[in-house]
């Protein structure tokens, strides 16, 4: 949840439903604060229109400080509750174990009074993957070159999403160690206990408690040059094959010009033979009738 936004949008939703006689029931899905937040940030870090700077550490403690309304749910759930009554919130799990059937696409679905049929057809393909460990860093790096236009900011980072998958797998990290973790997930225990049992009811823990043991990801890791070196070669090849597309079209371009040319030439030539024919009509009548009867006799 963004804060400016939604402080502008919620009220002038309440407005309008009232204003026009509708009904607003909002579905609201909660992720645990540390994944959420590690999310949010590659996300703003990989977006080519924010582009953020920011470390992870320093987005963090900007959100712990100044945006508490971030992490802290209970606070827009409220907020919400007010304007559009509690009964009118759904509040789901962004937790897979939680979904119904396991997947988000049918928890939705039965949040808006729908079932799955063969008409949804899931997507094929990941079009929002994120970025990992290495490659994060890289993109917000980039991020720092304020002379990198919107497309080229978005030409690079789609190198870096398509690297993102090896390099998790060869350095699988965290942003946060395990003790950062429980630190951090601590300070919203008993805010996050009166979520789970004020909107959602099932008596049962906002999420999991479980932290996997990852170790935290390091910019000195052995496995940044590798990933750098694999991130500018795969620009580089990308430009060369470019480059090299260019030049066929080119000279694909430059003989059907030529053989352009020639065919404007012969049609010059046969529209100046024309030409000479309508400017002296009896003679060209003459000329084909005196041809004709000689051939004749």
């Amino acid at each position: 949840m963004s804060g400016g936004s939604r402080k502008k949008l919620f009220p002038y939703l309440h407005a309008h439903a009232k204003e026009y006689g509708y009904q607003i029931r909002l579905i609201v899905y909660l992720r645990r604060q540390d994944t959420f937040q590690i999310s949010n940030w590659k996300q703003n870090v990989k977006h080519p229109k924010t582009a953020s700077t920011l470390t992870f550490e320093e987005r963090l403690n900007q959100v712990l400080t100044d945006e508490p309304y971030v992490l802290n749910y209970g606070i827009r759930l409220d907020q919400m509750a007010d304007l559009f009554g509690k009964e009118n919130l759904i509040v789901r799990r962004y937790e897979p174990d939680s979904w119904i059937n396991g997947s988000i696409i049918d928890d939705f679905l039965v949040c808006v009074g729908l079932n799955h049929t063969d008409e949804f057809i899931p997507l094929q393909r990941d079009i929002n993957p994120s970025l990992y460990g290495n490659t994060t860093e890289i993109k917000r790096i980039i991020n720092k070159d304020p002379t990198f236009t919107l497309e080229e900011n978005a030409y690079l980072g789609q190198f870096l999403r398509d690297l993102s998958a090896e390099s998790s797998k060869r350095y699988p990290c965290s942003m946060l160690s395990p003790e950062e973790t429980r630190s951090l997930l601590s300070t919203f225990e008993v805010e996050n206990a009166r979520v789970a049992r004020e909107y959602i009811g099932d008596n049962k823990p906002l999420f999991s408690n479980q932290i996997n043991n990852m170790q935290k990801w390091q910019p000195d890791n052995p496995y940044m040059p590798e990933d750098i070196i694999r991130f500018f070669s795969a620009v580089s090849i990308d430009l060369r094959r470019t480059t090299e597309q260019l030049c066929k079209e080119k000279e694909l371009f430059r003989k059907e010009l030529s053989e352009i040319r020639l065919l404007a030439e012969k049609q010059q030539q046969e529209l100046n033979t024309l030409k000479k024919k309508l400017k002296h009509p009896f003679r060209t009548l003459w000329n084909r009738i005196f041809h004709h009867q000689n051939k004749t006799n």
